[in-house]
């Protein structure tokens, strides 16, 4: 009886993976239909409402962050969506990727970004927090009440000059730029839909979608074999924050196809940028 009790289970668990799995290729599918309708539909306005639909996606994980600090005291941010942009868990991704550092670059540090092989415009991107997605990583309970209560009010605005931590790295194609300094001030002005931010970093991924998929349930890679790394294989996302990582790249494959509805900053930085 035990034993047929514990098949049970097993084929109840089997099934509950398999209508998971069956709702998570429907959800893709139906986020990438939306998404290809309104690429599709000429629009005017200074951010394209694809922009604004990929906003949901990194407002609710930022929103969501901010929640679990309140859970647990502090969550420590993590890289899931940058290992998945990047496809850091091939080794054969890093010489497909493409970064741009947007500030002027003094002295010796030239060397650092040439031995990395940046390429470079010296000029930073600013962005509107209000309508560029961004997703931050507000950590600590504690800060995120104080700045709720300090920054981007009308006795401390938000301020670029005194937000002095702040560092924004934007995804080409996908469309959005994740904060890795500046993560609280920046949420507190998100939320109260002011400020001004800005951009110092782009990393163009468009050439690992030759070799990269997402099908809603795995990440398949097929890089050209090496010695120490034979394709393809596949991977599972861990988490909910890689199944939304894996969505928004996906996203970012259809917007390969309309590099036009792209902010013309990134167009003019990509159009002016130099080889280190």
């Amino acid at each position: 009886m035990k034993i047929f009790n514990r098949i049970k289970s097993l084929d109840t668990k089997k099934q509950i993976s398999t209508k998971k799995k069956e709702k998570q290729v429907e959800f893709l599918n139906t986020v990438l239909e939306r998404a290809r309708d309104l690429i599709s539909n000429e629009n005017n306005d200074e951010i394209h409402p694809v922009f604004i639909f990929i906003k949901q996606f990194s407002d609710y994980i930022s929103i969501k962050t901010a929640i679990s600090s309140f859970e647990n005291k502090q969550t420590f941010p993590k890289d899931y969506m940058e290992c998945i942009f990047e496809c850091r868990y091939s080794k054969n991704s890093s010489d497909l990727i493409e970064r741009t550092f947007l500030k002027e670059i003094v002295g010796s540090d030239i060397e650092i970004y040439r031995k990395h092989h940046y390429r470079h415009f010296p000029k930073i991107m600013k962005i509107s927090l209000s309508k560029i997605p961004l997703i931050v990583q507000p950590w600590n309970s504690d800060r995120v009440s104080y700045n709720i209560s300090n920054v981007a009010t009308n006795k401390n605005p938000f301020d670029l000059k005194k937000n002095g931590t702040i560092m924004n790295t934007y995804y080409y194609p996908i469309g959005l730029a994740i904060c890795h300094g500046g993560n609280h001030s920046q949420y507190s002005a998100k939320l109260r839909g002011e400020g001004v931010s800005y951009v110092e970093e782009i990393v163009n991924i468009e050439k690992l979608y030759k070799y990269v998929t997402f099908d809603g349930n795995q990440f398949t890679y097929n890089f050209p074999n090496y010695d120490i790394e034979i394709y393809p294989y596949s991977v599972e996302p861990k988490n909910e924050e890689e199944f939304y990582a894996g969505v928004l790249f996906e996203i970012g494959r259809i917007l390969l196809e309309k590099p036009e509805i792209f902010p013309k900053d990134i167009l003019e930085i990509f159009e002016n940028q130099n080889i280190l």
